[in-house]
């Protein structure tokens, strides 16, 4: 619990600091949409050769760019944050073993508050690409539907996850890629407890404010 709040502290604390940049290299608030592409080790024990999988996920996002005056790297690159106030994403897998009509399902919920460093380039007026990675506190929920676990099982659980990415911001548009990786530790379900491995690639289109 003390790294939660310490996490969160950091992140409100940059964001009044970095304020300052915002006279001479433009910062973001962004809101925005993503496709998730999951991959297929979110449930390692369904084998993609032996089962067809069906996959529907996104995500949105809603949180900030700041640029630091204090840190310039060079006359049209600048040091700063990027961190999502709010980032909510969900998956729904499917698992038909080939051959035969059974069929397994996975639905993982999260919710996460996500901090780190981002290098802003200007390209133009108005016009910046950005490179970033991310800490991300997340919470997890986890749904399982099994052959062993015909009534379904589901656990909640709390852990840290990393990610980087990049974007491209002109005016009012945001259009970027990010990939996600780690796990949620110690997911606790009704009948078990588990590691649930959640890495994904996701596509983000939206607007800055």
């Amino acid at each position: 619990m003390k790294r939660i709040f310490t996490f969160l502290l950091i992140l409100i604390s940059f964001s009044s600091f970095s304020q300052n940049g915002k006279a001479d290299f433009e910062g973001s608030t962004y809101f925005n949409l993503g496709w998730v592409f999951p991959n297929m080790d979110h449930v390692n024990q369904f084998n993609p050769k032996k089962y067809d999988v069906s996959t529907i996920a996104g995500e949105m996002e809603l949180g900030g760019i700041w640029c630091f005056r204090q840190v310039k790297l060079s006359e049209a690159g600048r040091f700063g944050l990027t961190g999502d106030f709010l980032n909510l994403g969900c998956n729904y897998m499917t698992f038909t073993e080939k051959g035969a009509a059974k069929t397994s399902k996975v639905i993982t919920g999260r919710w996460s508050i996500n901090l780190g460093p981002n290098i802003a380039i200007r390209l133009y007026e108005q016009t910046y690409f950005d490179l970033y990675g991310k800490a991300r506190l997340t919470f997890c929920y986890d749904h399982v539907q099994t052959l062993a676990i015909p009534q379904g099982d589901e656990g909640v659980g709390i852990g840290f996850r990393y990610s980087a990415g990049a974007n491209f911001r002109w005016k009012v548009l945001y259009i970027g890629g990010e990939y996600v990786m780690g796990r949620t530790s110690a997911v606790v379900y009704q009948t078990f407890t588990n590691d649930v491995t959640d890495n994904f690639f996701k596509v983000k289109l939206g607007v800055n404010m």
